[in-house]
């Protein structure tokens, strides 16, 4: 439904320059991540005592790669919303037909309120992870110490928060036009 409603528009090139920018974002953040969190563990002063370093590296490689694609997923959905609302705006403003624009604009309340309810679960599991990074965050903090290592150590997870914040502000901006 979204890929129609951006061609039949003309807004398709707009959404992929968009959506490619966002999956550079996100890869940058997801490599940045891995290697921050390769480096750090390898330093013997930072290891927890018993931290199974391969273990570690996969799990966490598996985990931050499941967020970049679930993040970079929903940034796609999300382009598209906000480029629609962003060219709706603009035709408003070019021919303000009022009548044309109430249709259209009920229209595109249609498209964003299904786009809302198929991303939905997406973004409650993205909650979940982000609750999950920050619990775990904190029961670092609080078994380690608050020490220039345990920081290295979290670094890791405060680039995947910080995917996760562009995720959702991202989603916000859709409709603050």
């Amino acid at each position: 439904v979204l890929q129609g409603y951006a061609q039949q528009h003309d807004l398709t090139e707009t959404w992929v320059r968009a959506a490619a920018k966002d999956a550079a974002f996100m890869f940058s953040l997801f490599i940045a991540a891995n290697a921050v969190s390769l480096a750090t563990t390898m330093t013997s002063e930072s290891n927890p005592p018993g931290m199974c370093m391969p273990l570690h590296h996969m799990t966490f490689f598996t985990v931050s790669f499941m967020h970049m694609m679930l993040s970079t997923f929903l940034l796609y959905v999300v382009r598209v919303l906000t480029v629609t609302v962003d060219m709706f705006c603009y035709r408003l403003v070019i021919d303000p037909s009022m009548a044309e624009a109430m249709h259209d604009w009920n229209v595109l309340q249609a498209l964003l309120r299904r786009a809302a309810g198929s991303v939905e679960l997406a973004l409650i599991i993205l909650l979940a992870m982000m609750a999950w990074l920050v619990a775990a965050f904190s029961l670092d903090f609080v078994g380690l110490g608050w020490s220039l290592s345990t920081m290295r150590l979290q670094l890791p997870r405060i680039l995947m928060l910080c995917g996760v914040l562009r995720v959702f502000i991202t989603a916000a901006g859709v409709t603050d036009k």
